[in-house]
């Protein structure tokens, strides 16, 4: 399933290209391009499970080695294989960074995509928790007013509730499936794990 996934995904890729508003050229099967994508998605998902993660303890180092198989796969040279290594191929990407009108276009829309009323407001706790994760340089840059530190915690606890509650909810992943059933865990456990997690946030 993960080979078949790739495949597809790659295929999607040969047919991204384009030219920039400035010029230069792009393709998403560009490697360095592929490098940006698999380090900031990987460090976006990491910061996001050691805020929110529900499931129990993750060790970070553990989490970058294995996601660097999936970048490998998917044409990355040479992947972060630690979270030292993740922070410093981020790093290397900063002197490159920069705000835009394209940029702010996409963040508004994160921030305000076009929904029900009902699930604006579920969608809104979560779109404020993403962008209190951002570090200070990226709020910078997307002139993105930091909120006060209160609000900040307030609205975390807010969003880890609700993301709790939508693991009760949500139809289970064949990834997941695949991967309870390999550890021999049942749904049933699973479940009541799940229950379990729900009452503590909504104490």
């Amino acid at each position: 399933m993960a080979e078949k996934t790739v495949r597809a995904i790659g295929r999607v890729h040969q047919q991204v290209s384009g030219i920039d508003p400035d010029g230069r050229p792009y393709s998403a099967t560009d490697p360095t391009l592929l490098a940006w994508v698999h380090v900031a998605l990987i460090d976006s998902m990491l910061e996001a499970y050691l805020r929110f993660g529900t499931n129990g303890p993750l060790d970070a180092d553990d989490y970058v080695a294995d996601m660097a198989v999936v970048g490998a796969a998917m044409g990355v040279l040479d992947p972060p294989r630690s979270q030292a290594e993740l922070d410093e191929a981020f790093a290397t990407f900063l002197p490159d960074l920069t705000g835009s009108a394209q940029v702010n276009d996409v963040r508004r829309f994160v921030l305000a995509p076009p929904l029900s009323a009902p699930a604006r407001l579920g969608y809104g706790v979560l779109a404020r928790a993403a962008e209190d994760s951002l570090q200070p340089w990226a709020s910078t840059m997307l002139d993105s007013p930091r909120r006060s530190p209160r609000a900040e915690a307030a609205n975390a606890r807010a969003a880890s509730a609700l993301l709790t509650t939508l693991q009760v909810a949500l139809v289970e992943s064949p990834a997941r499936a695949a991967a309870r059933d390999r550890l021999g865990v049942s749904a049933e456990h699973m479940d009541a794990l799940r229950a379990e997690r729900v009452a503590r946030s909504a104490r």
